[in-house]
């Protein structure tokens, strides 16, 4: 379960997040809604703890996010960005063991063993030794969904995970949040598609000027 209560951020004068509070069930899809500039993606950099300047709390049952390490929050919360991030010197295989060596503590041999299992899942096995820029849009997604997933967070963040794909990856990547789902994680979802959103989420959120406006409860 993660908290959030009173969460607000601020850049320089103006005021990103206004007082949000909400708290995310396991083994739901939440999406959150809203214009450009309505604070979707702060507030992901907020949960994940990229943006730490802001004033509130946000905890992962009982334990309170800022106050964990590195590791810890790498096992508790997890974020898929909207490019991707994979790293272009290294193969699909490469980009999957090197958190799991550097966070996670695996050996070199765990990690690979576990980077093949992770490939598996997401049916990238005959990609492991490709580089980003030999692979589509909806193909380096799955490697950085098996990237975030290699540590085993509780919770799950996507920023804008269908910008760039088609129709065909977008459906692939609803089937996959849904089975995630069936494992007990927390996704949480920034999104403009309002189709996938219908799609996907049990719950959405609305943001407008920092604010949450609104909630929905998908039947």
């Amino acid at each position: 379960m993660l908290s959030v209560t009173n969460l607000t951020f601020k850049r320089g004068s103006q005021t990103i997040l206004d007082q949000v509070t909400y708290t995310f069930a396991p083994g739901t899809i939440t999406c959150i809604v809203g214009p450009s500039g309505s604070g979707k993606s702060t507030l992901l950099a907020c949960l994940t703890q990229l943006y730490t300047a802001y004033e509130g709390t946000i905890r992962s049952n009982d334990l309170v996010l800022s106050s964990l390490t590195a590791k810890e929050r790498a096992q508790t919360i997890g974020i898929v960005f909207q490019t991707w991030h994979l790293f272009p010197l290294l193969t699909a295989q490469e980009n999957v063991t090197q958190p799991l060596m550097l966070i996670g503590d695996f050996s070199k041999e765990q990690a690979r063993e576990k980077a093949a299992e992770l490939l598996r899942t997401f049916d990238m096995q005959d990609y492991a030794h490709s580089y980003s820029s030999q692979l589509s849009g909806g193909q380096q997604q799955r490697i950085a969904l098996a990237r975030a997933l290699g540590l085993k967070p509780k919770i799950l963040c996507l920023d804008e995970p269908t910008s760039a794909l088609d129709a065909g990856n977008s459906q692939l990547l609803i089937e996959e949040l849904k089975q995630l789902k069936q494992t007990g994680i927390t996704v949480i979802i920034t999104s403009h598609d309002r189709e996938f959103v219908a799609s996907v989420a049990d719950t959405v959120l609305e943001l407008e000027e920092g604010k949450l406006k609104s909630t929905s409860l998908k039947n």
